[in-house]
């Protein structure tokens, strides 16, 4: 009787473990959106520091823990879903205020990493068109901005197939490249299908690794 009131035991015990492994993921997720903001401050925090001062040696601490962290979403991700986690922080690379490399268009609907990569791009000398979405990215195309050289989207961005919003801006803008920030807290995995060409860069990531990945992508690396 208790049998039957309570249903199989090895399958009530794989449900139990499914969705522990389901909420593992998210917190896995969330963690690894939290690490990659505190990396980007941080590195942006210290292009703006001398060298050598003791905050500029503090903040290289902190960023010696959080990198550290971000290993470990890495490795959490990896366990938690195949495929998941990848790049981790990024190569360092020359600091400064270097002329305009480039217009990239940015689709990333959480507000604070939207402005996060925005920034970034922009120290790093590109221009910087942020979007919370497709629909609002597409319009902001067909209001007259004449130069995009590259959609970076995190993948929840691009539409059930993998391709939709990247292939509709290619057709508004034909030599744009797309680069595709994975990972994120909506989506563990990649789409079904990615767009042709497109890059990958998965979550946490530095704002080192970031500039360093747009510029190999627009093939100034």
């Amino acid at each position: 009787m208790l049998a039957e009131d309570w249903g199989d035991p090895a399958q009530l015990r794989a449900e139990r473990l499914d969705a522990a492994a389901q909420l593992a993921e998210k917190i896995a997720l969330e963690f690894s959106n939290l690490v990659t903001a505190i990396l980007g401050y941080v590195d942006l925090s210290l292009l703006a520091l001398e060298p050598g001062s003791r905050i500029h040696d503090d903040l290289l601490q902190a960023k010696d823990a959080a990198s550290q962290a971000s290993e470990l979403a890495r490795q959490l991700l990896a366990v938690c879903h195949q495929p998941a986690g990848g790049a981790g922080p990024g190569a360092a690379v020359r600091a400064g205020a270097p002329a305009r490399r480039g217009t990239v268009l940015l689709v990333e609907r959480r507000e604070a990493e939207r402005f996060l990569v925005a920034r970034v791009l922009e120290d790093f000398g590109y221009r910087a068109l942020a979007s919370p979405d497709g629909p609002s990215a597409l319009t902001m195309l067909a209001g007259g901005e004449d130069e995009v050289d590259l959609l970076l989207a995190a993948w929840d961005a691009l539409g059930s197939d993998g391709g939709e919003l990247a292939g509709q801006v290619r057709a508004l803008r034909p030599r744009a490249r797309v680069l595709l920030l994975g990972g994120d807290g909506a989506s563990g995995t990649a789409p079904s299908a990615l767009p042709e060409g497109a890059s990958v860069l998965e979550r946490p990531f530095t704002a080192h690794g970031l500039a360093r990945k747009v510029a190999e992508v627009l093939g100034g690396a």
